[in-house]
Order: structure tokens, then C-alpha cells, then sequence
């Protein structure tokens, strides 16, 4: 009876898991799929033009080199974007873009 026992919960284990692998279904943030590798470049000194050929953009964050939070944007699921860097010092900075699933891809830029 326990062999049974412990066949059935391990079969239904293993099927859930199958089941969440192969229709779609995802907890949590992750992967829909489809890539996201965000392209950074500059379009003027105060401006920088995210574009993504996978997933849309919906939100981005830029910190300092401490760490700080010196910005953060939601973005209306786009395949481009460009943001205005003009109200930043001169220095380097980190942004993080944010997919429409949840991913997120970490870039530095420098504002001279």
C-alpha cells in the first residue's frame, strides 16, 4: 500500500510539473519565451534610446554608482523607448530595463 501510495504522489507530482512546462503556465516572474537583450545607444548627451527586438519594455530604473535610485520610469510596453538623461550629473550610472514579463537586463552608460 505505501508503494502505491508514494507511485501516485510522485506521478502527480511529476505531472503537475510537466503540465506547468509545457502549456504556458508560470508562476512567479520569469520567461515567457520569448529574448530580451535590450540595445542601449546614444542618441545626444542628454538623451540614451533603448530598443528591444523580443519582448516589450515596461518599466526602467537608473541608480548611481552608490547604488542610489536617481530615477525609475514605467513604460507602456514598448518596443523603443529613449530617455532624457539631461537632469543627471556628470558621471556613470546603471540602468535596469524591465520586460513585460518580469525580466530585467542590467547596462552602464556614462553622462559626460
Amino acid at each position: 500500500m505505501k508503494h502505491t501510495l508514494f507511485i501516485f504522489l510522485f506521478a502527480f507530482a511529476f505531472g503537475f510539473a510537466a503540465a506547468q512546462l509545457n502549456n504556458g503556465i508560470r508562476i512567479g516572474a520569469g520567461s515567457s519565451g520569448k529574448t530580451f537583450s535590450p540595445e542601449f545607444s546614444s542618441i545626444s548627451t542628454n538623451e540614451i534610446e533603448i530598443k528591444s527586438d523580443g519582448e516589450r519594455i515596461s518599466g526602467l530604473e537608473i541608480f548611481d554608482v552608490e547604488g542610489g535610485l536617481v530615477g525609475a520610469a514605467t513604460i507602456a510596453q514598448e518596443e523603443k523607448t529613449s530617455i532624457n538623461i539631461n537632469g543627471l550629473q556628470q558621471g556613470i550610472y546603471h540602468v535596469v530595463v524591465i520586460s513585460e514579463s518580469g525580466q530585467e537586463q542590467f547596462n552602464t552608460f556614462s553622462k559626460d
